[in-house]
């Protein structure tokens, strides 16, 4: 059985811990719609078939470095939820 202090403890946690955890998913949601507008610039830029456009926006470094903030930001979330 949780005593009183361990109760108030872990609402204390939860409290202090949900605005961080829903800063860290907003910032996870933003580097996921980035990486969608990254791979459409770069599709822009770039000339011939759709085929080749798409293929070219993934071999991109600015894709490589949008896609390296989604991971990012995707581990920060889970290991505030952890």
């Amino acid at each position: 059985m949780k005593t009183e202090e361990e109760v108030d403890k872990a609402a204390e946690y939860l409290r202090t811990s949900a605005e961080e955890s829903g800063k860290a998913r907003g910032r996870m949601a933003y580097a996921d719609g980035n990486l969608r507008r990254v791979k459409s610039l770069v599709m822009l830029q770039k000339t011939g078939s759709l085929g080749m456009r798409e293929a070219e926006a993934y071999a991109s470094q600015e894709y490589a470095d949008a896609l390296e903030q989604v991971e990012n930001t995707t581990a920060d979330y889970e290991t505030i939820r952890a």
